[in-house]
């Protein structure tokens, strides 16, 4: 009803809708491993929290497409991402592939979800969480694209297990993120083959120990980051994969779920105490990078 209520209200100008964003982070780290709000441990309620957020998740889609005053492209934005294959010969790629999907965080954050909403699909992991069949039809949604949010690749071990302590330190983010810009384009590539929609990447960027110095960020790291990321996405497009958008994650410092107000993710830097903006380095780049079009990357 409330979904009915907005969709209503707003402009017919609006096109692109997402009825639901990162329920893995929602209910795997706030109700099972305890990290996010709500810090619970409920290890047993997966299979039912599931179910709601994709009930939910399907009845928003259709009252959005029943009451839209103009046809809206809906997709859905996830906290996922993707193993990367050790070469690039066929064998190491479908690997990967593989893994992506059904193996650690592959299955429990990719697969889990996207197979019952996007395939119709049951899935089950671990042999204690369990999709059921008579759900399929109704959290089946006709979809127009999947919205990722894309940070650092799958390692092996678990299902986010610690960053591996060989990792140094230059290819970390400040919250310990591995990273690594190959992972943007096999998750766009894996799940555009898996699922054959269009891809927008909804997040992505990093946190730094940012300061200002002399009236300036030099945010040398994330300026890094932006274009290794980017050629990801780059590559993708270049292949033909239907990436329909790259949203940058942030343009401005904030609040970062239980961590507070200390990773800055920014490409603007926000003084919390006079509230004055400084616009990083890395902002300046990307300018650059958007004027070319892609073509300093």
């Amino acid at each position: 009803q409330y979904t009915k209520v907005v969709v209503e209200a707003l402009s017919d100008k609006v096109t692109y809708w997402m009825p639901m964003n990162e329920p893995q982070c929602f209910i795997m780290n706030g109700y099972m491993q305890g990290a996010h709000a709500p810090f619970k441990h409920r290890y047993l309620a997966l299979s039912r929290l599931t179910r709601v957020c994709l009930l939910a998740h399907a009845e928003s889609v259709r009252t959005i497409r029943k009451y839209a005053k103009k046809p809206p492209k809906i997709g859905i934005a996830l906290a996922t991402g993707a193993f990367i294959p050790k070469t690039e010969s066929d064998a190491d790629i479908e690997e990967a592939r593989y893994k992506s999907f059904y193996s650690g965080l592959g299955l429990m954050s990719n697969r889990w979800w996207c197979d019952p909403m996007l395939k119709g699909e049951t899935v089950t992991a671990y042999g204690v969480y369990h999709t059921r069949k008579k759900d399929m039809p109704k959290v089946k949604c006709d979809l127009d694209f999947i919205g990722v949010n894309v940070y650092q690749p799958f390692i092996d071990g678990s299902w986010g297990g610690k960053t591996p302590q060989d990792i140094p330190e230059e290819r970390k983010t400040s919250m310990g993120w591995i990273i690594d810009g190959r992972v943007l384009y096999y998750t766009i590539k894996f799940f555009h083959e898996r699922y054959g929609l269009p891809i927008m990447v909804t997040e992505n960027g990093m946190a730094d120990n940012d300061a200002v110095q002399n009236g300036a960020v030099a945010d040398k790291k994330r300026t890094g980051f932006i274009h290794e990321y980017l050629s990801g996405v780059k590559r993708a497009v270049d292949e033909n994969i239907p990436v329909i958008g790259y949203q940058h994650w942030s343009l401005m410092d904030n609040f970062e779920w239980a961590e507070g107000y200390g990773p800055r993710f920014g490409l603007i830097y926000v003084d919390y105490t006079t509230g004055k903006r400084t616009v990083k380095d890395s902002a300046w780049e990307y300018k650059k990078i958007i004027e070319t079009n892609g073509s300093t990357i």
